[in-house]
């Protein structure tokens, strides 16, 4: 997965920075092929060409985190050598916000981190991972006669963590609702 082409990088994103990458989540998990990160470059909708003169928003690497430990360690990585970092869920809001503005890190939650962690139906609520989307939460709770209150159009590819982020919800505990349902099942 891993193309080190150098001069296609920015200055910050060194092969060293690479290589402690690729110790953090192995070689797969670390891409900086050329095709990939231009695919990372936009969202659902590409954003005019315009918008490359004031931002550089083709990232230097794009990395797939598969636990916390690994997140919280490639952000302390480029917290400690200035490197911009980009979450990115599936990307189906069109606006641009899971795009870097600055290069730098793509972490891709939707391929590593999607997971239901718990569903605790007697306190009626649902802990997933960032790169959970909607419809795998949904299908979860509906085994159990649970109804998630609100969700958006996009829920079949739409990650539950980036309709939050860009306030597609705004719950003050930025949780969603479950109800109950009744299953003649």
């Amino acid at each position: 997965m891993t193309s080190r082409k150098a001069e296609n990088l920015s200055r910050k994103v060194t092969p060293e920075i690479i290589n402690q990458l690729e110790e953090i989540l192995g070689k797969d998990n670390v891409n900086t092929s050329e095709m990939d990160r231009m695919l990372y470059s936009h969202d659902l909708a590409p954003l005019p060409k315009e918008a490359g003169i004031a931002f550089n928003n083709i990232p230097d690497v794009v990395v797939r985190p598969h636990t916390v430990d690994q997140v919280a360690s490639i952000v302390k990585l480029a917290y400690q050598n200035g490197i911009a970092v980009v979450p990115r869920g599936a990307s189906t809001w069109g606006l641009g916000g899971s795009m870097p503005t600055a290069a730098g890190i793509l972490l891709d939650m939707s391929s590593g981190m999607n997971e239901v962690i718990k569903l605790d139906k007697e306190n009626m609520y649902v802990k997933v991972q960032s790169g959970c989307i909607w419809k795998k939460m949904m299908e979860v709770c509906e085994k159990e006669g649970l109804l998630v209150g609100s969700y958006p159009s996009s829920f079949p590819s739409a990650t539950v963590a980036g309709w939050i982020s860009t306030s597609g919800i705004v719950p003050a505990d930025t949780s969603t609702e479950l109800q109950g349902t009744t299953s003649s099942t």
